[in-house]
């Protein structure tokens, strides 16, 4: 059997850093902060935040969209979709 990664996708309805602390407790690798509802700082604030629990962990957090953010958070990658940046 080959070894695979569990992969999270945050809810911005929900406790995005209750989940993502759960999930790593439960053995997810690779975080994605995806958020197409809250302002951008407050992105910024929970990409902070989720950058340290996944620090801890060596867990992998990409985030949806945000080329900036991912670089000032230091963030592993980003997803950009097919319409979503030039």
């Amino acid at each position: 059997m080959k070894d695979f990664n569990l992969y999270l996708i945050t809810d911005s309805k929900r406790d995005v850093i209750q989940d993502v602390k759960i999930a790593i407790e439960n053995g997810v690798k690779i975080i994605q902060l995806r958020d197409k509802v809250n302002k951008k700082e407050t992105i910024l604030e929970t990409a902070k935040q989720l950058r340290e629990l996944t620090k801890e962990s060596n867990t992998i957090l990409i985030i949806n969209d945000h080329i900036d953010i991912a670089k000032e958070v230091k963030l592993d990658g980003v997803h950009l979709g097919q319409d979503d940046t030039p």
